[in-house]
């Protein structure tokens, strides 16, 4: 079964279009890693569109609907908004989801640095 799922994103003050903004969606598995299924780029409106199947859900076992959240980084590569502790349980085949950023996380710096990264991935994986 195929699944999509749209949005866009605003600024809370204001309601102002964001674009270019990375738009990552997850399923959340209780027990498990979550699952990824997929991310693009909000538009010039702030929207987006991001489409998966069942099979990226599944990877655990049987699931008979997805659990979705969203983690939201900017151009600079910095996580400024995430829905995990808001995870849409049981989201259906067609969803829509509206999601407000605070125009101060806007220019956010990332946490580490994208250059040092896989490094510090490797470092951590080695102990």
């Amino acid at each position: 079964m195929s699944y999509k799922i749209v949005g866009r994103v605003t600024t809370k003050e204001g309601n102002v279009a964001i674009p270019g903004l990375k738009i990552q969606v997850w399923d959340k598995d209780l027990g498990n890693i979550d699952e990824y299924l997929g991310d693009t780029i909000t538009d010039d409106l702030g929207e987006f569109t991001i489409e998966f199947t069942e099979a990226d859900f599944t990877h655990w076992g049987k699931e008979e609907k997805p659990d979705v959240y969203f983690i939201v980084t900017n151009k600079k590569g910095a996580v400024i908004h995430s829905t995990e502790e808001t995870v849409k349980w049981e989201s259906r085949k067609d969803e829509i989801f509206y999601i407000r950023i605070p125009k101060d996380v806007l220019d956010k710096e990332p946490d580490i640095d994208p250059k040092d990264r896989a490094e510090q991935i490797k470092k951590i994986l080695e102990g």
